[in-house]
């Protein structure tokens, strides 16, 4: 009896997304365009107290990046049934022909901002982020979006005399965060109290902003074929990266899926000599 040799092999593909960014944005992140002197004065400026405009110092910028992944995202499983699903002479086993599955499944990359920085603060930080994620795209990235990448993916599925075999093709999806924090001018101030005529310098900075972009993109991709069951005699990896998916004998008894019939007589496979 022949009925061919067990397998259960991941084939990896790298799945490359195209980049290139639309905004540039380097340097010192900088907050909305509402931060200006004259709105944040020292207290009593005017009655108790003469006050000086000195100049404006620069803010300050915190912030922590997060990278997570891969996060595993199958497609749906792909089925070629056995060819020959019967116990024949050898020499007139039918011969499988080869297989194949056409895929067209979409990778993104999306991205979203949080917080009340500046356009040009945050699009440096999804530019940072996709930088390490090793991404780019070509869209305008001003806003919160999406850019979706239709690739048409072929592959191989075994065509066997006597199992089902099944295929799919898994996304891994990689994360990036920043989360910032920003003040971004200290206004100085020479504040002189009128009734003394003392002098005091006082530094008057603008509210922080804070917030959070993060992104999400697709950057690789596993084909899998489903193993034989276990009781074929196939090892399976713990954890079980193909979700419980096995490639059935396609009747039964089907040893070594099966235990040896009383009689001899298995489902499928060939006897005799070519």
């Amino acid at each position: 009896m022949r009925v061919g040799s067990l397998r259960g092999v991941c084939v990896c593909a790298a799945a490359a997304i195209a980049v290139l960014a639309a905004a540039a944005a380097g340097g010192r992140a900088r907050a909305q365009n509402d931060c200006f002197s004259e709105k944040y004065k020292p207290w009593g400026c005017g009655t108790k107290y003469t006050c000086e405009y000195i100049g404006e110092e620069g803010g300050s910028e915190v912030r922590t990046t997060e990278y997570s992944g891969p996060v595993r995202q199958p497609s749906g499983w792909t089925t070629t049934k056995a060819c020959d699903c019967r116990l024949a002479p050898c020499g007139l086993v039918r011969q499988c022909p080869p297989s194949q599955a056409t895929k067209s499944q979409e990778q993104k990359v999306c991205w979203e901002y949080g917080g009340s920085a500046s356009v040009e603060a945050k699009v440096g930080y999804l530019i940072e982020i996709l930088g390490k994620l090793g991404v780019t795209v070509s869209v305008d990235i001003s806003r919160e979006g999406c850019e979706t990448l239709s690739e048409g993916l072929v592959y191989h599925i075994p065509w066997e005399q006597c199992f089902d075999t099944h295929g799919r093709d898994v996304s891994m999806v990689y994360e990036g965060k920043v989360y910032y924090r920003i003040t971004p001018k200290v206004f100085v101030w020479r504040v002189t109290d009128r009734q003394t005529g003392k002098s005091y310098v006082i530094r008057i900075p603008c509210p922080p902003v804070s917030g959070v972009v993060s992104a999400k993109a697709a950057l690789g991709r596993e084909l899998q074929i489903a193993p034989y069951p276990e009781r074929c005699g196939s090892i399976v990896p713990d954890p079980d990266v193909y979700d419980g998916k096995r490639s059935d004998p396609c009747c039964s008894p089907l040893p070594p899926c099966d235990p040896p019939p009383p009689d001899g007589k298995i489902c499928c496979g060939c006897e005799g000599t070519r």
